[in-house]
């Protein structure tokens, strides 16, 4: 009975997170056609608030890193974040913008006058213009990606589509039944010349468009009292790599081990785990930090004092050791493997200063290429004995 209810909800959550956006998808672009479209305000507010918390949920669940970052080749995203993290908040903020505008527009049009309408389809273009600024950004890397990427990348491009699909069904069925505003006359040539523009719905769409200028004014100068840059939203997406609109080089990937809890850990937040430097292991390029140093240092240290005390370790980390790497896939996962090896290091690091003369440059030498472990044996003068260990 268990299994049943099971594939129940699996049925059900795989209906609502899969089948659900392309179905919204589907039905807004047949309202936008239709002279009577089905239900279009309860299908627009499913569209709009449904789809901003499964974007959100997705690029989380994404795991997206930023340029600087490399990408981990044993697993993840294999792409850099579309979104430099430090203007997010401007993306955010033009985002509400465009929300805000088509709310005025879809659901008060008929009591708003015509220059607070003109402003609603402003902000509404603000929003559509930086949703163009992403599907155009995301949609260049459909055609290069493989693999299980592509489909939530495919899902990322659905809200953004869906929110121009809305703005355009909004705008042009509240034109359509705007009432008409009778042009006064005023004793400045100018405003009457104004008046009689704003009072013929046909005009409204490019003065929108000259409306756009003194909100995306406004909306700068709020970004830059916060410390955003002027041309952030155009950052936001030039800051970035692997992407359309990318201007932006990352490092090449590294192969974060998986087999060894200790490099495991350094899949966790760098403030907590603190990675030093890059290093090579079996000739592959990975990360390191000082815990895995010190792990490794010790191991080398019983390999060469206790060869079989060593074997008996090595046996039973590699027993065990795997079979729980293979479940730390997040970084929270991570920080607490890093955080439950902490005593360990402390005691590895206990044993290195009890027994080694030189423990610091032990721990230095680690993963470091062979050509720089020798160089450094001459300036410091450490023993021969003193070698890089692959493992």
């Amino acid at each position: 009975m268990s299994n049943v209810y099971s594939g129940l909800i699996l049925l059900l959550m795989t209906l609502f997170f899969l089948v659900w956006p392309l179905a919204l998808t589907v039905i807004n672009i047949i309202n936008l056609f239709l002279k009577k479209p089905i239900h279009a305000a309860g299908f627009e507010i499913a569209t709009l608030s449904c789809g901003s918390i499964m974007t959100a949920l997705l690029y989380g669940l994404l795991d997206f890193q930023d340029y600087e970052t490399p990408i981990n080749l044993w697993g993840g995203t294999q792409v850099h974040a579309p979104v430099a993290s430090w203007y997010l908040w401007t993306v955010l903020l033009l985002g509400a913008v465009g929300l805000i505008g088509y709310a005025m527009v879809r659901f008060c049009h008929s009591k708003l006058p015509p220059l607070a309408f003109v402003l609603g389809i402003a902000m509404m273009m603000t929003g559509c213009m930086e949703c163009i600024l992403w599907i155009v950004q995301i949609a260049g890397r459909l055609v290069e990606t493989a693999g299980d990427d592509v489909f939530g990348i495919l899902y990322l491009c659905l809200f953004p589509a869906n929110f121009i699909l809305c703005c355009l069904s909004a705008s042009l069925r509240a034109i359509r039944a705007y009432p008409v505003w009778p042009a006064k006359q005023y004793g400045n040539p100018f405003v009457s010349r104004c008046a009689s523009l704003l009072s013929r719905s046909r005009h409204w769409p490019w003065l929108a468009v000259l409306a756009m200028v003194p909100i995306l004014l406004l909306l700068t100068l709020i970004l830059v009292l916060f410390g955003q840059a002027p041309d952030a939203v155009i950052r936001a997406f030039t800051q970035t790599s692997d992407w359309t609109l990318s201007q932006q080089i990352s490092p090449p990937p590294v192969q974060i081990d998986t087999h060894y809890l200790c490099t495991v850990s350094l899949r966790g937040h760098r403030k907590l785990v603190r990675p030093t430097r890059y290093g090579i292991r079996r000739g592959e390029r990975i990360i390191v930090n000082r815990q895995l140093c010190v792990a490794n240092a010790f191991e080398q240290l019983i390999q060469e004092r206790t060869p079989r005390f060593h074997r008996l370790v090595r046996h039973v980390y590699d027993t065990y050791g795997y079979p729980i790497s293979r479940h730390i896939k997040t970084a929270l996962a991570a920080d607490v493997v890093y955080l439950i090896m902490k005593p360990l290091e402390w005691l590895f690091l206990a044993v290195l200063y009890l027994f080694d003369l030189k423990p610091e440059n032990r721990i230095a030498l680690q993963y470091l290429p062979m050509r720089e472990v020798e160089g450094l044996k001459k300036q410091v003068g450490s023993n021969k004995d003193m070698h890089i260990s692959r493992e």
